[in-house]
């Protein structure tokens, strides 16, 4: 209708008038109205074909839906595709970084004709309080605490080290009262969480009726919209001081408006003095916060002439409900079956309890804190120890046992003794003589069979013992194989993944040097390029090879050939080498021709290895041989040896010299490189191939290296 609302009695007396047959201008004047609104008002009146005393019956409410509120205007098209978009936008919103303006200004973008900056703005808050209203929260006393963690950190220094350790900061308040607390803990995690959420009923000294977290790990393992599945332990807490627990809702931040305000407020209130100061520990850094805490407390709230403090010893402090009088002892559990002795197993401790032996084999939950061990099934307890941490014993009570078990169980030396004693002292006899010979076999069969009986136990506890620590030592091994094989399988794919540019490198280097445009200064520099890249190739060829052969995934492809033919082939590709040192490099061999199976690609790597060995590890003008012969008593297996005039080993390395990464003291004669991988390489190939390697070195007279493989 019109755009200032006239007030109901006007409306009344206007339509009275005009009822009674008074002119527009005599009504207008009297009401005090402009003659368009008048008019406005007259033909809705008409319009609606009511008489006036029909009129005049309704509420002002009902008067106000049909003069003033009238039909909401539809939205025109623009608009309508706008309002579209924005539950996509809201969505945007929450998103890290997004800002209104972003989201404009990608609007605009699509729809160049759109509306500009603030009336989108306009519209996208009046979209926002329609689907998204607010409600005003009436805290009662005593009702709900509720807890947060500030998502900006403190931090303390650690005196020895330096480091700078991030700690958490746990924030409560009370709805009623809005009493605060704030306490610095390590982690989110649930016993830091449990005993923060603890200290603070503590400081308020008393417990509310309900405590309202966030949908954190600690205190809600899986957030729903109407029924979240709290966490076993913080369940367990708020039991312990009778209390409920009523998780936010996920997303919700409304839910907890009152808490994240408190935490924006400590950022000015607490944050801002603590970041000037220096701390070493949780204690001192607590210590600060308590100070500030407590002026935050006392500090008027804003508009009134009291304080939190105040407000809390007030209204709410003698609503709380009293504390329990002992603090809340954090149980943790775990599943288990019972086993054929009626006894389940604490893997913390390694120690045994048991259970009724009706229970056995069944699987029950175990409840244990710092003293106590209480054991479950189907909810109803059913065993009660007090915790014993020493490993591989057994904590047994007598009404648990089986009826023979329990008779068993009290089989003790000096149990026999007893009996003898009894057995002695119920007979008489005419002769201390005949006493003393009749009771004496008694007292000794007695006590043979308590300590046979005892020995019997103890071996058999014993064995149980080695049987348990047995298994675990096999476990850990077991993992450690499995480590070992990952981590082999992962050096293998970063080395055969870096071979590849490595290779280009070396391959660009060589082209470089190739080219007759460059300055000898520069081809210095790519020659030590050249160089650095080889010597790298090698290390990540043997790098895959020693963890392809350490992670089992090296295949051998054994075929037929001639093995002589095959070493003297090595023999003579290595000769160059040799050559450019003035090495003699000779083969011999009283076997003509040997056909067997071996891996010759495989076998190329052992034979070149030790040959380069000894080219490196050898001077100038010195002799380098070759032998290949028949060993075994049968002529089963086939001997290669690699004798050099080196430098020889220093015995000290003879032990190791085998095993990945050893290097010996000695330098390649020419400045050579080397990787320590290669002598652990050809020992899995010999070993793949059913053969063993060994060597003899004297230092300063050279070495001889030999292998010895079947013949098939």
């Amino acid at each position: 209708m019109a755009n200032n609302p006239i007030s109901m009695i006007k409306i009344r007396q206007i339509l009275r008038l005009h009822c009674q047959g008074y002119s527009k201008l005599k009504i207008a004047a009297q009401a005090g109205i402009s003659r368009n609104t008048l008019k406005k008002y007259i033909k809705e009146f008409t319009a609606i074909r009511l008489t006036f005393d029909e009129i005049n019956e309704l509420s002002d409410k009902e008067l106000e839906d049909l003069f003033v509120k009238g039909e909401e205007k539809p939205l025109n098209e623009r608009l309508q595709l706008l309002f579209n978009l924005f539950p996509a936008m809201d969505k945007e919103l929450k998103k890290k970084g997004v800002t209104r303006q972003l989201l404009w200004e990608e609007y605009k973008r699509t729809d160049p004709d759109g509306l500009g900056r603030s009336q989108f703005n306009h519209y996208f808050t009046q979209w926002k309080a329609q689907v998204n209203p607010t409600m005003h929260m009436e805290h009662k006393a005593g009702d709900k605490l509720y807890v947060d963690f500030a998502g900006d950190k403190l931090s303390i220094i650690d005196q020895q080290t330096g480091e700078i350790k991030q700690v958490e900061v746990f924030v409560a308040i009370l709805g009623a009262s809005q009493l605060t607390y704030v306490e610095a803990v390590m982690t989110q995690q649930k016993e830091d969480f449990i005993t923060a959420c603890e200290n603070t009923l503590h400081y308020c000294g008393g417990v509310p009726a309900a405590i309202v977290p966030d949908n954190l790990k600690s205190a809600v393992t899986k957030s729903s919209k109407y029924e979240p599945t709290l966490n076993e332990t913080f369940a367990d807490f708020a039991e312990h001081y009778s209390t409920t627990i009523l998780p936010a809702r996920a997303y919700r931040p409304r839910d907890k408006a009152l808490v994240e305000n408190a935490v924006r407020i400590i950022y000015s209130r607490i944050y801002v003095k603590i970041k000037k100061g220096t701390y070493h520990s949780l204690e001192e850094l607590n210590a600060a916060i308590r100070v500030e805490l407590e002026l935050h407390n006392n500090a008027h709230l804003r508009g009134r002439n009291y304080s939190r403090r105040q407000q809390f010893d007030e209204v709410e402090k003698n609503i709380l409900m009293p504390l329990p009088p002992l603090r809340y002892e954090m149980k943790k559990y775990q599943y288990a079956t019972v086993a054929k002795n009626g006894h389940v197993g604490l893997g913390t401790d390694k120690h045994y309890y048991s259970v009724p032996y009706k229970f056995i084999g069944k699987k029950v939950k175990i409840l244990f804190s710092r003293h106590s061990v209480e054991i479950y099934y189907n909810y109803e307890r059913i065993a009660l120890h007090n915790r014993t941490k020493s490993p591989y014993q057994y904590t047994t009570e007598k009404e648990h046992l089986a009826s023979t078990h329990r008779f068993v169980s009290e089989w003790t030396p000096e149990r026999f003794i007893s009996w003898s004693v009894v057995d002695y002292h119920s007979h008489t006899y005419s002769s201390e003589i005949n006493q003393i010979f009749n009771v004496i076999p008694k007292l000794l069969i007695s006590v043979i069979t308590a300590v046979v009986i005892h020995q019997y136990f103890m071996e058999k506890e014993l064995q149980k013992i080695i049987t348990n620590q047995k298994a675990e030592l096999e476990n850990a091994n077991l993992q450690l194989n499995q480590s070992n094989t990952e981590l082999n399988k992962f050096i293998g794919m970063a080395a055969h993944d870096i071979r590849n540019p490595v290779g280009s490198i070396q391959m660009f280097a060589e082209m470089l040097l190739g080219k007759e445009s460059i300055t000898e200064e520069d081809k210095g520099y790519i020659k030590m390029v050249e160089t650095a890249a080889a010597h790298s190739l090698q290390i990540l060829n043997d790098t895959l090879n020693i963890s392809k052969i350490q992670s089992g995934t090296i295949s051998m492809n054994k075929t037929r050939s001639n093995y002589i033919s095959f070493i003297k082939e090595s023999v003579a590709l290595n000769k160059y080498l040799a050559d450019k040192k003035n090495q003699t490099l000779e083969f011999e061999s009283n076997i003509d021709a040997l056909e067997m199976l071996f891996d010759s690609s495989r076998m190329t790597q052992v034979i070149n290895n030790l040959l380069t060995n000894a080219i490196k590890y050898s001077n100038m003008n010195t002799n380098i041989t070759v032998k290949v012969e028949y060993s075994g008593e049968n002529k089963e297996r086939v001997l290669t040896e690699i004798q050099d005039q080196g430098l020889g080993i220093d015995e000290k390395y003879h032990a190791t010299l085998f095993d990945p990464f050893t290097t010996t003291a000695n330098l390649p004669t020419n400045n050579e490189s080397k990787t320590g991988l290669g002598l652990a390489i050809v020992k899995k190939i010999v070993q793949l191939h059913d053969g063993t390697i060994a060597f003899t070195s004297e230092k300063g007279k050279g070495s001889n290296f030999y292998f010895s493989i079947p013949i098939e």
